[in-house]
């Protein structure tokens, strides 16, 4: 039976289970096992909703209670020193801890399970033997141990049993799918645990591929189609589930790899990669990805970066970090053309000599190769520096501004950083709206005048191909994904900023506008591509939020891992990927269907 519990957080549970025990079992004196699988959509945290609907800046979309967690298994209270076993799930962290109190209120825990809160399917085992151990295992493998046997023969919490909740009825699981729950009294063995893992990994495959043949892109064709069910249909009557799980998932895999070599663009996109100082561990993440994209065989024609390139705004740090792409780009992909944007943490005010003159210094000079040198790729030209509001910062001769056009492979690329407004402090240290008069360009995109003029004058240009065209910018629209909201006070902002609604207006007018940024170091699984709507005109254009390197926080919690993108004649496909586990994670790809003469393919 699938379970799925849904609670806000606090200590009334609205939602979870108290199973049936086998006859004579007492959880508090008894060794038992409980056994399921565990699927955790954005986290774990309710109020992660992805987001399907055109969406407007106040929508209301409060992402603030981020660090709150509930119970997943218990015989006790989760508030006081009541002696009993529990197992707590931490969505903003995506831990999952391990504990018991004892008969004299002492606290025993293992934390930092990761694994489970990566909105994919787990299988969890909680084996509880009151005269040896206090086990977890997930898929299989043991994951945390704990020592019971002091313990023996004492009462440890209550004679009664909890799933998603305390036994309290408190502080429940915010958001999460059960399925197969079994509770016995014979702890199962290795095999056991073995066995039941391979023939659930099998069916959840098996449900996966059925659901994707539905609802295939027009990218397969009908001999794709075929293979891959033949396949499917042969795993349906295998006895050796392990194997079968095996041959499946590899013919899935090839399935799912067919149609790249056809497609029009490829992309390899990169998120926050915060790189701090030469092979810290945000430089080996971007290696991870870079290393990971040629084992896999795809050949970008870009590696389009969002910002935050550096950790800083210093201006040393920034060359180092452009000193990284360079050799890595050079080691790995010496055929990708790359383009990156500038964030945040490249601009923002932090001292006299870490602010966003000396940042952007930093990533124009470190950008310029790529521009106008060496590293600027035969498929790739540039089309037009914006020197308006850059010129006060360049020299004679200086070609790479702030933002510019490029075009590679015939696919146009317009690439939008902030205008510089004056800074004289940091907003850090005055966490008000005093902060914003300091640094009022902390946390947004502001553009001046002369810069929407240029940005009406490329988007024509680009829209007269009929083609799709990018804007590659750090920040996202209010209120369009998870975490995108708006605040007055600019350090606690996380979207555009004020301008968001001129600026999504003139967005909205362009039919094949396609918006690409970062900032939220949200994981897969949080959100995909989302419609962002303006109020003023109407209509609408596609956001794509992706993933950080740096930290990947809510939904899918491996890091590095995010998405390739492919360009078809009708849609744009986005396969997300675990770089360092060299998988594909196909139950967050997504599809933006194409327009063509304003009318949905």
């Amino acid at each position: 039976m699938l379970l799925h519990l849904q609670n806000e957080f606090g200590p009334e549970a609205r939602q979870y289970v108290r199973p049936d025990l086998p006859q004579g079992l007492n959880p508090a004196r008894d060794s038992f096992a409980v056994t399921f699988w565990l699927r955790v959509p954005c986290g774990g945290g309710m109020r992660w909703a992805t987001k399907d609907e055109h969406l407007e800046p106040g929508a209301g979309i409060d992402m603030r209670c981020a660090k709150q967690g509930g119970v997943l298994v218990s015989n006790r209270s989760a508030a006081g020193s009541e002696p009993g076993f529990s197992v707590l799930m931490l969505p903003h962290t995506a831990y999952l801890t391990l504990g018991f109190v004892d008969t004299d209120g002492n606290a025993h825990a293992c934390s930092g399970i990761r694994l489970p809160a990566d909105t994919r399917w787990h299988h969890i085992a909680l084996l509880i033997d009151r005269y040896d151990a206090l086990r977890l295992y997930v898929d299989a493998a043991p994951a945390a141990q704990l020592d019971l046997a002091a313990f023996a023969g004492q009462a440890l919490g209550q004679a009664d049993l909890s799933i998603g909740a305390d036994t309290l009825n408190q502080y429940g699981i915010g958001n999460a799918y059960l399925e197969d729950l079994s509770i016995t009294a014979v702890l199962p063995s290795a095999e056991d645990l073995r066995a039941a893992f391979d023939a659930g990994r099998l069916r959840h495959l098996q449900k996966e591929i059925s659901s994707r043949l539905s609802s295939l892109g027009t990218e397969y064709t009908p001999e794709m189609r075929i293979c891959l069910q033949k396949a499917l249909d042969h795993s349906l009557e295998a006895t050796d589930k392990a194997e079968a799980y095996k041959t499946l998932f590899t013919a899935y895999t090839e399935f799912l790899n067919a149609p790249q070599k056809d497609a029009l663009l490829t992309l390899a996109l990169l998120g926050d990669p915060h790189i701090g100082a030469p092979n810290d561990i945000c430089s080996q993440r971007v290696e991870t990805l870079l290393a990971d994209t040629v084992d896999s065989g795809i050949v970008p024609d870009a590696l389009v970066g969002v910002g935050d390139n550096a950790n800083d705004s210093k201006y040393a740090m920034g060359r180092e970090a452009f000193s990284c792409f360079s050799n890595l780009i050079q080691k790995y992909l010496p055929s990708t053309q790359f383009i990156a944007c500038h964030g945040n943490h490249d601009t923002m005010y932090n001292s006299p000599e870490a602010n966003y003159r000396e940042g952007t210094r930093a990533y124009r000079e470190g950008l310029h190769p790529f521009l106008r040198g060496p590293l600027l790729r035969e498929k790739a030209h540039v089309d037009e520096i914006f020197r308006e509001v850059a010129g006060q910062y360049l020299a004679p001769g200086e070609e790479a501004g702030h933002s510019f056009g490029i075009t590679v492979s015939g696919y146009h690329f317009l690439v939008l950083n902030t205008d510089y407004l004056l800074q004289t402090g940091s907003s850090r240290e005055n966490w008000n709206l005093y902060g914003n008069i300091l640094d009022p360009i902390r946390h947004a995109l502001h553009l001046h005048d002369g810069t929407f003029a240029w940005l009406r004058h490329m988007f024509g240009r680009y829209e007269q191909d009929g083609k799709p065209f990018f804007v590659v910018c750090h920040f996202p629209f209010i209120d369009t994904v998870p975490l995108s909201y708006y605040r007055e006070i600019n350090i606690e902002d996380n979207s555009i900023g004020i301008q968001d609604p001129k600026i999504r207006a003139l967005f909205s007018e362009y039919e094949h506008l396609v918006y690409i940024c970062g900032h939220l170091h949200s994981g897969l699984g949080m959100s995909g591509p989302v419609q962002v709507l303006s109020a003023q005109t109407g209509r609408s254009f596609p956001e794509i939020n992706i993933s950080a390197m740096k930290v990947s926080a809510r939904a899918y919690a491996s890091c590095p891992a995010g998405w390739h993108l492919f360009m078809y004649d009708d849609e744009i496909v986005l396969r997300a990927r675990d770089y360092g586990a060299h998988c594909w994670l196909p139950e967050f790809d997504a599809v933006i269907p194409l327009t063509v003469k304003g009318e949905q393919l």
